[in-house]
Parts: C-alpha cells; structure tokens; sequence
C-alpha cells in the first residue's frame, strides 16, 4: 500500500472543523492510527511522511503537533512538524494548564535535587521518575 491508498482511507474517517483534519477512526490515547504496510501507525506520522517528507525508518525523529493544535488525532500536515521527542516535551510545557499534567510538570528537578534530564528521566506517559532517585532506592532496598 503506497501513501495514496492511505491517505484515502484516513479521508474517509476524518472530519473537518476549524482547520483541523480530526480522524474519527480506531484513537488510542487520543492519537489516530491505522494499519500500514503491516502495523498500527499513527495518523500524525503518516501526514508528515506524506505531506512533510518525514522518514518513517528514523526513530530520532518525530510527527510533533504544533503548539497551536491540540488535537491528538489532527493529522493536517500545516498543524505539524517534524521534531524530536525533546521538542515535543518542551511545547507541552507552552500549552495551557489542562494539557500540562499536575504541579510537579515544569519542575527541572526531583524532590531529592537531581535534575530532570532526558538521561536522568524516566517518562511513563501520565508522569516521571528520577532515574537516579530510582536507583538510589534499589540499592539501599539490597544494603548496599
């Protein structure tokens, strides 16, 4: 299936409103996907392979939505770019306090100083962990 064929199932479960292509189809987490060329593969990433030349083979790089589009499954390839998963992390900070998460989202560094970094941060969807905190704590759990 080439990116034609796609393109045209998505039209067909998408809505327009206010600019926004918004896909009506299967929406885990909010984000539109679809099966191509033999997995699920969101809608975003799709648009920007199609419409922006991203490479869907480069995992360093990403479909981000713009700061201005808060809607998960718009794949309107003027309401995205390619970026990276720290960009993306950065813009959520930018977006209104309901898209922010809870008070310790902005924090730059856990409750035990250490500074929130991609190396030193485990991020699991509706939250984050110090890396080192976490290792901390398994140590002094075996006496060490």
């Amino acid at each position: 299936m080439d990116f034609t064929e796609v393109v045209g199932r998505i039209k067909n479960k998408t809505i327009e409103k206010d600019g926004h292509w918004l896909f009506q189809g299967t929406r885990p987490k909010g984000y539109g996907q679809i099966r191509f060329q033999g997995k699920m593969v969101n809608i975003h990433r799709l648009s920007a392979a199609c419409y922006l030349g991203l490479d869907m083979d480069d995992r360093t790089k990403q479909a981000n939505h713009k700061i201005e589009c808060r809607h998960k499954n718009c794949w309107n390839p003027e309401h995205l770019y390619i970026g990276t998963e720290s960009e993306n992390k950065a813009d959520r900070f930018h977006k209104d306090e309901e898209h922010l998460g809870n008070q310790y989202t902005r924090a730059t560094h856990c409750i035990h100083g250490h500074e929130f970094t991609e190396e030193n941060t485990y991020d699991y969807g509706h939250g984050r962990k110090c890396r080192q905190c976490e290792k901390d704590r398994y140590n002094a759990s075996r006496g060490r």
